[in-house]
């Protein structure tokens, strides 16, 4: 978590109570959260594809005492795979495809969907990768044929699994974000999940 509060320019949760200090160049970074959803009778097939963005440019005004002052400048994007679109999950999980709450959702071609990845991890910023499991989200990327890390501009992974673990909360995401008095709803939908896990992120 202290990877989290440096680069959030937060005082160390055990240090003395100091104010931040200037963030510096290096520290300037994107907290990216990805989530994606594959077909439950067959985890090659990726049918959505969650982002979740969180620019640390956009804090300069955010209260540290108040994690929603951070949470609002959260943004989301959910994509469904048009190719794998009627690969619907009912037997395991329940999916939504449809049910995206935080915009609209916009449906591509598999290959086109490399390219929005692409778009997202370009930048001469540097980056921190942000998922739960995120070694499962990584498996399911490598599957579209997407390396997260190939850019080089990834300083750091966050996994949400993990840190709930240390911190003795669930790990499960739901009853994590219950646990952190977070509403959800419509899980199982890449783009929903992508939020909550960044919100979550946050607020541990």
């Amino acid at each position: 978590m202290e990877t989290l509060r440096h680069y959030l320019n937060l005082p160390p949760v055990c240090g003395p109570s100091l104010e931040p200090t200037p963030r510096q160049p290096d520290e300037d970074v994107i907290f990216i959260a990805l989530d994606l959803e594959a077909w439950e009778f067959d985890h090659r097939i990726i049918t959505e594809v969650g982002i979740a963005t969180l620019d640390t440019r956009d804090l300069t005004s955010a209260d540290p005492s108040d994690p929603n002052s951070f949470l609002r400048h959260v943004k989301a994007s959910h994509f469904i795979i048009k190719n794998h679109e009627k690969h619907v999950n009912r037997k395991f999980v329940r999916g939504c495809p449809r049910m995206f709450h935080f915009g609209t959702s916009k449906k591509v071609l598999l290959h086109q969907m490399v390219d929005h990845l692409d778009a997202a991890f370009i930048t001469a910023r540097k980056m921190v990768l942000v998922g739960h499991d995120l070694k499962g989200d990584i498996k399911y990327l490598n599957d579209l044929n997407f390396s997260p890390t190939a850019a080089r501009t990834v300083v750091a992974q966050l996994d949400t699994q993990k840190i709930a673990n240390e911190m003795f909360l669930p790990s499960a995401l739901g009853k994590l974000l219950e646990a952190l008095e977070i509403h959800a709803e419509n899980f199982h939908n890449a783009g929903n999940d992508a939020m909550f896990t960044m919100q979550a992120l946050v607020l541990m």
